[in-house]
């Protein structure tokens, strides 16, 4: 972890656990793994959550944060099947997030 803007601290993507699997280090995130199954991709994040602008970037459904907030904006991204415009709204185990065609869900 390393400090970003305002002192704020921002977790920053560490090496794959697994091959195609992705992975960050963090306090309130340990690890990031991901599996595909059936059309809907589930996201190992740990029991702490993660916000979901965040959670956008690692699931590669988007390649930056304003990718992220321009999505968010546009009401592009359903969390449990209601849209979800804030990039700060937290997304714990057992959420779904779903993007366009694709869908996730948070495990």
């Amino acid at each position: 972890m390393h400090q970003g803007r305002q002192g704020r601290a921002r977790l920053t993507p560490a090496r794959p656990l697994l091959e195609g699997a992705a992975s960050v280090t963090g306090a309130a995130l340990s690890h990031v793994r991901m599996r595909e199954t059936a059309r809907v991709t589930d996201v190992q994040i740990g029991p702490a959550g993660i916000r979901l602008g965040q959670f956008l970037k690692y699931a590669n459904a988007v390649e930056s944060g304003g990718e992220a907030k321009t999505v968010l904006e546009a009401g592009e991204v359903l969390v449990n099947g209601e849209i979800e415009p804030r990039r700060g709204a937290q997304v714990y185990p057992g959420d779904v997030v779903r993007l366009g065609d694709r869908t996730w869900r948070v495990v």
